[in-house]
C-alpha cells in the first residue's frame, strides 16, 4: 500500500493543492476530477469556483477533442465567483458557463469576460440571468488587433453586418439588463445601430464604461451620430472607448469631431479613448493622409471647450487637462 498517495491526504490539503493548480485556469480541474469519485467531488467545492473563476480552452487536455464536462454539482452553498474569464469557448465550455451561471450567488454581482470570434452566440446564455452581471465584456479572441477592417472583411465577406448589428433578440437581453450593468465592453457592436434600435428610448443608467465601436453611416440616412441620443442612452457615461469597425478615416474622424463640436452636451464624459491603431493592419488604403488625423493642439482645444472632460487618448495621443481633474 502506497502511504505517499494523495488519497491518504485530507480534503483540507487536497483542496490547497487545487487552488495551486486552477489558477491560471480552471479548466485544468477537468481531468483532475475524472481520476476518482474523491477528487471529482473535491474539484467542484464551492471554495475552488469562488472570485475569480479563468476557463481557457486552449488548455492542452483540449486537443483531444472531447467535451469537457466540467466538475461543477449541487451544494447547499452557492459559488460566490466575482469574475469569470472564459477564452475561445467550445460548446462544451458554454455549457459549463451556463451552469456555473446557474449555481452562483444570483446576490453576487457579476464581472464576465468572454473572448470569442462568435460573439451573437452567448447573448441566449446571458439573457436567463440578466440581473446577475454587473460588467460583461465580449472581445475578439485574437486580442483588439483583430478588429482591423482586413479582419472583418476577410471573415464575414457575405454577412459582415452579422458581427456588428444589434438584433431584436439582443435588444431584448439588453432590455433586460438595462438596470443593472455598469460597464459593456463589446467593440464589435456599432454604437450607431445600438442607440437607433433603441425606439423605447431604453437606457442605461448604471453604466459608467463603454467600449463599442463605430462603423460607416453611408446607406443609413444619417449623417453624423445624433450624441444626444447616445447620452440620452447612457446618462452617466464617463469612460467612452471607440473602435473602428467597417468604416474609411476620413468618416471616423468626422464622427469623433462631431462629438467634440457638441459642447452643450457636457458635463458629461471624463475620457475618450480612440482605438485608431486597429487601421493599421487594413487592407483597405487610407483615404486621407495621416497628417489629417487629429493633433495635438486641435486635442488641447478641445479639453478646454468641453467641460469636465479631462483625457483624450488616441493611441499616438494621450493628453490629460491638469486643470480639470
Amino acid at each position: 500500500m502506497n502511504h505517499n498517495s494523495l488519497q491518504y491526504l485530507p480534503d483540507e490539503l487536497i483542496l490547497s493543492i487545487f487552488q495551486y493548480l486552477k489558477q491560471e485556469n480552471h479548466l485544468d480541474l477537468v481531468p483532475i476530477s475524472s481520476c476518482c469519485r474523491r477528487f471529482q467531488r473535491l474539484s467542484s467545492d464551492y471554495q475552488l469556483w469562488n472570485k475569480m473563476v479563468m476557463m481557457d480552452s486552449s488548455s492542452s487536455f483540449m486537443s483531444s477533442g472531447n467535451l469537457i464536462q466540467l466538475p461543477l454539482s449541487s451544494s447547499h452553498k452557492r459559488y460566490q465567483a466575482s469574475e469569470i474569464v472564459v477564452i475561445d469557448p467550445s460548446d462544451a465550455i458554454s455549457r459549463g458557463l451556463q451552469d456555473l451561471l446557474t449555481q452562483n450567488n444570483p446576490c453576487q454581482p457579476l464581472d464576465l469576460s468572454i473572448f470569442t470570434d462568435k460573439p451573437l452566440e452567448y447573448w441566449t446564455l446571458l439573457a436567463d440571468k440578466p440581473n446577475l452581471f454587473r460588467s460583461i465584456s465580449i472581445l475578439p479572441a485574437q486580442g483588439p488587433s483583430s478588429l482591423s477592417l482586413s479582419h472583418l472583411n476577410q471573415n464575414n465577406n457575405n454577412n459582415s453586418d452579422n458581427i456588428h448589428s444589434v438584433d431584436p433578440s439582443m435588444y431584448d437581453i439588453f432590455n433586460k439588463m438595462h438596470p443593472y450593468l455598469e460597464l459593456l465592453a463589446f467593440p464589435r457592436l456599432s454604437l450607431h445601430k445600438l442607440i437607433n434600435i433603441n425606439s423605447k428610448k431604453l437606457t442605461f443608467p448604471q453604466i459608467h464604461t463603454l467600449n463599442i465601436g463605430l462603423d460607416s453611416l453611408n446607406g443609413t440616412g444619417d449623417s453624423v451620430i445624433d450624441w444626444s441620443k447616445v447620452k440620452h442612452t447612457f446618462p452617466n457615461l464617463q469612460d467612452l472607448t471607440l473602435h473602428p469597425l467597417s468604416i474609411d478615416k476620413k468618416e471616423f474622424w468626422s464622427i469623433i469631431r462631431s462629438l467634440w463640436s457638441a459642447p452643450t452636451l457636457f458635463p458629461w464624459l471624463h475620457s475618450i479613448t480612440i482605438e485608431a491603431n486597429t487601421f493599421s493592419s487594413s487592407s483597405i488604403p487610407p483615404p486621407i493622409p495621416s497628417t489629417n488625423n487629429i493633433t495635438k493642439d486641435e486635442i488641447t482645444i478641445t479639453l478646454s471647450r468641453l467641460k469636465g472632460l479631462t483625457r483624450i487618448n488616441t493611441g499616438t495621443l494621450d493628453i490629460v487637462a491638469v486643470d480639470q481633474l
